[in-house]
């Protein structure tokens, strides 16, 4: 977690000291809801941000999460965003809120397990046990409620099975302690603070998801992986839990200084980042200001050219 906010906090100082074209426009970075990761790194980015220049303004901007944040780029709302990777794939078709036209990619940043709370004393020990409970599946135009109505149709349920809630992760967790809901899913990297802050306070069991669906899935759907969260990562999670998962990706509109955008690329990967875990099955195109960066790398990237359907899975060449 810590390596994640490292660079994180690399890419986007150089986001700032540079600018876009060297204006002092505002910087916009598109999160998700407030007890998920990418609000609070945007949060605490802010903070350090503040100490590296007066010339410009960097705002975090807390989303209902993915799929919000494709749209509010591609409206002009964004400059920055991070999404899951499951929901680029969707850009292929280009189709409604899965649009992608005017979003690049410039890099995949870690992974995101779907992770599934529930109570440790409740009864529901399966996803096929879910049925008829009340749950929350992410807020509209988020990338955890297309997570959560995939995983339930993987297990034999539909939306119309249970009783759904639209909830951020901080308000479901809220919910699940006051026992409001049953359960809530959360696609996340982990540790996820607002599971955090819940497990410090009740009692938490986590659903898994079985190898064979996870197989499945993974191959119905694009910009899914296996993912683990190991014992220990939450207070009261005692084992390892074997899950489905996606990547966070950073994306910048288009129209973003190719200069300010390979100078990201630069320090991200100075810091660590794996060249390969950053393309290695993320479903769309790329900016301009990354690809000369890959090629040099040996890795070929599609390059944006302003056609919402230039996409490929990009890959070592």
């Amino acid at each position: 977690m810590k390596k994640i906010f490292v660079l994180m906090l690399a890419l986007l100082t150089v986001v700032l000291l540079d600018g876009c074209g060297g204006s002092d426009k505002e910087l916009r970075l598109g999160t998700g809801g407030t007890g998920g990761m990418y609000f609070d790194y945007g949060n605490h980015l802010a903070e350090q941000l503040k100490k590296f220049s007066a010339d410009h303004a960097f705002t975090v901007k807390a989303t209902a999460g993915s799929a919000a944040n494709i749209r509010l780029i591609r409206d002009g709302f964004l400059d920055f965003a991070i999404v899951q990777s499951d929901i680029l794939a969707r850009g292929v078709d280009n189709r409604g809120m899965f649009n992608t036209e005017g979003c690049t990619i410039v890099a995949a940043l870690y992974d995101e397990p779907c992770q599934i709370i529930v109570a440790a004393q409740s009864n529901i020990k399966t996803i096929a046990d879910l049925a008829g409970k009340r749950v929350s599946i992410g807020e509209e135009e988020s990338g955890v409620l297309k997570n959560a109505t995939e995983i339930l149709l993987a297990h034999g349920l539909t939306v119309g099975m249970i009783k759904p809630v639209h909830l951020s992760f901080a308000d479901a967790a809220a919910a699940l302690e006051r026992n409001e809901i049953d359960a809530f899913f959360c696609t996340a990297g982990a540790p996820t603070k607002a599971i955090a802050d819940l497990a410090e306070k009740k009692s938490i069991g986590m659903l898994a998801v079985s190898p064979d669906v996870i197989n499945n899935m993974s191959k119905v759907y694009g910009g899914y992986a296996r993912c683990t969260i190991p014992a220990g990562t939450y207070r009261g999670l005692d084992a390892d839990v074997e899950t489905i998962g996606t990547k966070a990706v950073l994306i910048a509109a288009a129209a973003v200084d190719p200069k300010a955008v390979e100078s990201v690329a630069q320090t991200v990967f100075d810091n660590g980042l794996d060249v390969n875990y950053a393309v290695a099955g993320i479903n769309g195109a790329f900016h301009q200001g990354v690809v000369d960066f890959y090629d040099a790398r040996g890795v070929k990237v599609n390059v944006y050219n302003g056609d919402a359907g230039n996409t490929m899975i990009a890959g070592q060449d």
